[in-house]
């Protein structure tokens, strides 16, 4: 496999900002033939072609397109995040601004780097409760060509800036994959960091060791005497308890103190969020915050606000950073952001334009070191170096989840996490009532699988999907959304048996993503007063690729009573998701299901030599079954539609014969299960 050379390249630098991403990567040994940024500030345009002068400005991103420039062989890009923090009324991933993202994600497909470095906010991993991190990780796994590997970084592990961002790496599958995580704070470029202020990429101003203790606060330099000149050696010494920088003996910089602060929410802020926590809302008030002094001399990350944030104190009175701190707490050389070309003229730039520009920038240090990992790990696609030699990688063949196909009546989508983290280890998979299949598209692929479903339409669908899926592809692409269509595809399900399969198979489709509450022969779903359904009918069609037909390559597709299908398959490596229908609430299109037939499923798992879980409502036969058989059980609230205009809460029980943990840890466990389901080793650093 060709290995990737790191000289002669040509990047790609979009939402360019002031070229922290080509500054960090040429320090790391990276050169560039050609270069091409794109941008839309008409200040960090000026700045980069005045630091960049070969750079060429590609235009908004929205015009960057192929054949209007060279194929790159990397880009880089940190897309506007400002609908992404953790705090506050954010829209996410699909807001205004953030929604660039897919712009990028567009020129990836278009133009096919055999490298992208992407960046972004902490907040990506929370913004809608992970959900909009998962839909980061769908839109590179569409693209079909690239391994990713990603962790979240701080620049505090650097310099005194508590700055935590997302670093995802891809690489294209055929060419060799750099192992570049996990990066720590033990890292190389951080002990080289404090080594001495002349061999220290960090501005001495900005972190300073002195005498025998460590003290990393920020300092600022004080003229006494001689101008200072840039580049002359200084070197730090201990006289009595004045801390002091000698350029030579007669010329003192006299070293003052500046405590960073950071605002902190009010008690009265404290209680609006707590208020609007418990309606599922994380958000307080921004005018309900008060001002209080940072004890671990590390600053808060570098914003565009300053009148509000990145501000100092010296106990007595309050000054915001200049732009030259900020240059060196985000890594720039000094007076980085001090220049522009404009209209081919060279420029001084305002301190309020620095201070947006650096505000907006990613950390140089941090793009160091992971350039530096890029350049110095490259191995041959899946496999990595260990002490005990060579092994398979963990990102190795990535295989990306994908959601079920159809939105189901009584399906778990809004579970399927929780239930995802509740797998145990298995060889054999089996989903006696498998319906839509939410957790079986989920999960990752097991050794054996088995599907089965007493509904022969359920059934016939996923053969079809698996047999033909071509020509049903090609009907799904199709279909628009209406009324007409949906009366059509029930009058077909009606009389089954008089068409063809695939023609059933589209039916089966449409009724369950065109019914209210997804029930087959449900009524016609739509909104007076949101495009929802409509969008989710649109996603459904995006999402049917033929991953859906790879899927179920390998999967056993039954049509036979569940109790004989557990017996049949039952092993101490079986592991059975049941999801019967829920005889104690209305079942939809599943009527029928009895407390007996429930009964005796109980009867039958409370013998099988695997293992189970099993999806209910509660009741008083389960209570008896459990208490017998001390069983595990977890318990969840969820909403179920009963009106087009109203949800009612219900209580899920999750019942199963192995101890079972009883929630995921908020978010980060959240993220862990989607990573396992990705097949991927996620790394969220302290």
């Amino acid at each position: 496999m060709k290995k990737i050379d790191m000289k002669g390249l040509i990047l790609l630098d979009l939402f360019s900002g002031i070229g922290g991403f080509p500054k960090g990567l040429s320090d790391a040994g990276f050169s560039f033939k050609k270069h091409y940024f794109s941008e839309i500030d008409k200040y960090a345009i000026a700045n980069y072609q005045y630091n960049f002068k070969q750079a060429i400005h590609a235009g908004p991103v929205e015009t960057v397109k192929k054949g209007k420039i060279e194929p790159p062989d990397i880009v880089t890009f940190g897309s506007p995040c400002q609908d992404l923090p953790i705090a506050g009324k954010r829209k996410g991933i699909k807001g205004k601004r953030s929604r660039l993202f897919f712009e990028a994600v567009r020129i990836l497909h278009e133009l096919k780097p055999r490298l992208f470095i992407f960046e972004n906010v902490k907040g990506l991993f929370f913004s809608n409760q992970g959900k909009d991190f998962e839909i980061v990780l769908r839109a590179f796994a569409d693209l079909g060509v690239y391994d990713l590997q990603w962790q979240l970084l701080n620049t505090s592990w650097f310099l005194p800036q508590n700055r935590e961002r997302v670093y995802l790496v891809g690489s294209l599958r055929s060419q060799a994959r750099p192992e570049v995580f996990p990066i720590g704070t033990n890292h190389q470029a951080v002990e080289k960091s404090h080594e001495s202020i002349t061999q220290a990429n960090i501005a001495p101003t900005i972190n300073t060791k002195v005498g025998e203790s460590g003290n990393y606060s920020p300092y600022i330099l004080t003229l006494r005497g001689k101008k200072y000149e840039k580049g002359e050696n200084l070197n730090i010494r201990k006289a009595g308890v004045t801390n002091c920088i000698t350029q030579s003996d007669d010329h003192n910089f006299l070293l003052e103190k500046w405590h960073p602060m950071r605002t902190v929410r009010t008690e009265k802020a404290k209680a609006i969020r707590r208020k609007n926590q418990k309606i599922g809302k994380d958000y307080a008030p921004f005018r309900e915050r008060e001002f209080e002094v940072r004890e671990d001399g590390i600053t808060g990350a570098l914003t565009t606000n300053t009148e509000r944030e990145n501000l100092l104190t010296n106990m007595k009175t309050i000054r915001r950073f200049t732009p030259l701190e900020c240059e060196r707490l985000q890594g720039f050389p000094d007076g980085w952001t001090s220049k522009g070309i404009l209209d081919g003229e060279t420029i001084e730039i305002s301190d309020s334009q620095r201070y947006q520009l650096l505000g907006n920038a990613v950390s140089v240090p941090v793009v160091h070191v992971v350039g530096e990992n890029i350049v110095n790990s490259l191995k041959p696609k899946g496999q990595y170096k260990s002490n005990n030699g060579t092994l398979e990688s963990p990102l190795g063949n990535l295989d990306f989840v994908k959601k079920t196909p159809i939105t189901y009546y009584g399906g778990k989508q809004r579970l399927v996490s929780l239930i995802l983290s509740l797998i145990p280890e298995h060889k054999l998979y089996c989903e006696p009532f498998v319906g839509g299949a939410a957790v079986f598209f989920a999960k990752e692929p097991s050794e054996m699988e088995v599907i089965n479903d007493l509904n022969g339409e359920v059934v016939n669908f996923y053969r079809v999907c698996h047999i033909d899926f071509n020509k049903l592809e090609k009907q799904v692409q199709s279909t628009p959304h209406s009324r007409q269509v949906h009366r059509e595809a029930q009058e077909i399900l009606k009389s089954a048996r008089k068409f063809d399969l695939v023609k059933r198979a589209w039916a089966f489709w449409v009724q369950t993503n065109m019914s209210f509450s997804s029930r087959i022969f449900g009524g016609y779903a739509y909104e007076r007063n949101s495009n929802g359904t409509l969008k989710r009918f649109v996603n459904k069609k995006l999402a049917f690729t033929e991953a859906i037909k790879d899927r179920l390559d390998m999967v056993d597709i039954e049509n036979n009573d569940a109790l004989q299908v557990i017996r049949s398959r039952d092993s101490t490596d079986s592991f059975f998701y049941c999801d019967p229908p829920y005889f104690n609430s209305d079942m939809g299109h599943y009527k029928g299901y009895t407390e007996k037939d429930f009964t005796d499923l109980l009867d039958v798992l409370s013998k099988v030599k695997g293992k189970f879980l099993l999806s209910s409502y509660p009741s008083d036969v389960l209570e008896k079954f459990t208490k017998k058989h001390k069983w595990h059980t977890v318990t969840k609230q969820t909403g179920v539609a009963v009106t087009k205009q109203t949800n009612k809460i219900k209580t899920e029980v999750l019942t199963a014969n192995y101890p079972i943990k009883a929630e995921l840890n908020g978010v980060a466990d959240l993220l862990k299960v989607r990573a396992r389901a990705l097949k991927i080793n996620l790394i969220l650093a302290d």
